[in-house]
């Protein structure tokens, strides 16, 4: 059986918030631009309207969607879960929002400057959709030399550390949660703090009882790689994590069960 492709469309801020007031739907935060004059809202119109993203028919209430994309806002409005994932790692960051029901899935991509693409998929790709929003960075200058000599970089950081020596990877982890940290922790809590270059965080929300956030993914941007942080329960009253060296294939099998969580709650 062949899957679809999915569809993208690049859209500017004002033509984003075209096609949403059309369709009465809200965009996520930062996406759709600042309040526009009328006048530019009729020119973003009329370029839709060209680039056959609107029709215009008969009557007298102006231009209306295209189904593919009526169809593809629809899958937003309907979600019966949404997925925010946010990166930023050497200072660039990006935005992306998904929404999926039972057969298809729809993203928001940020462009910068207000420009949006908006895709729609099937729901069983969304695994392969979600390896788009985790940047694919070069490494630094000093493992780029280690690779051109021939020399294995060092391994990404590994181990278990105290969620607060993640959560505030600019303070100091002695007094990061206002617990102080074995020398060991500490140690190590340097060691990653000094590796560390970025941060991937993925919000899994579900509305089974109202819009609520079911799960949470955090992985880090090392000179080595991504890590991904696993809940590890307590210790002296500390929440934990175990730090996992991952790819970026590997995030839709991070989101799944948060994903799981939500749309079993809705059946």
């Amino acid at each position: 059986m062949n899957v679809p492709a999915p569809r993208r469309l690049a859209l500017t801020g004002l033509e984003l918030a075209t096609l949403a007031g059309r369709a009465g739907w809200t965009p996520p935060p930062g996406f759709g631009g600042p309040r526009a004059a009328p006048g530019a809202l009729r020119r973003a119109e009329a370029g839709l309207v060209e680039r056959g993203i609107m029709t215009t028919g008969p009557g007298a209430g102006g231009p209306s969607l295209a189904v593919p994309v009526a169809a593809n806002l629809a899958v937003f409005a309907a979600a019966v879960a949404t997925i925010c994932v946010e990166s930023r790692v050497r200072g660039d960051g990006s935005t992306a929002w998904y929404a999926v029901t039972d057969r298809l899935g729809a993203s928001l991509f940020a462009l910068g400057d207000g420009a949006a693409e908006l895709s729609l998929f099937p729901a069983e790709l969304l695994g392969r959709e979600l390896i788009r929003a985790v940047p694919s960075f070069p490494p630094d200058d000093e493992t780029a030399r280690a690779f051109a000599l021939g020399l294995a970089p060092e391994p990404p950081p590994a181990g278990r550390a105290p969620l607060a020596a993640l959560a505030h990877q600019d303070a100091d982890p002695d007094t990061a949660d206002g617990t102080p940290l074995s020398w060991r922790e500490r140690e190590f809590a340097e060691h990653l703090r000094r590796r560390t270059f970025g941060m991937l965080r993925c919000l899994v929300t579900g509305a089974p009882d109202g819009w609520r956030v079911a799960g949470q993914v955090l992985w880090l941007a090392t000179d080595a790689g991504w890590v991904g942080a696993l809940p590890a329960g307590a210790e002296h009253g500390r929440r934990m994590v175990d730090l996992i060296p991952v790819t970026r294939q590997q995030i839709g099998a991070w989101i799944a069960p948060h994903l799981s969580t939500v749309v079993g709650a809705t059946r």
